[in-house]
């Protein structure tokens, strides 16, 4: 349970950054850069990218496969942020 402990203790940290003003979700580190808003969106991404890749090489896994399906273009339609439609 320590592994599982760690993850709490992770998410407490970090839920932090996630709870900021409008105002200060806007900012950005210099002109023309990404803002605080868009970099979290691409961390919760990222996350999400992995855990669909972790699961699809734990059922591969599970179920005698060869070779699991991590190609890049099976993960995407979980990431928002392929459908936000500024980018």
């Amino acid at each position: 349970m320590e592994f599982i402990d760690e993850l709490e203790r992770t998410k407490a940290r970090t839920i932090q950054y996630f709870d900021l003003a409008g105002e200060d979700l806007e900012k950005t580190y210099a002109p023309e850069k990404r803002s605080v808003r868009y970099l979290l969106n691409q961390l919760a991404d990222s996350e999400t990218v992995l855990f669909y890749r972790a699961a699809a090489v734990t059922l591969a896994r599970l179920s005698g496969a060869l070779t699991p399906p991590l190609a890049r273009s099976a993960c995407l339609p979980a990431a928002s942020t392929f459908r936000r439609s500024h980018l």
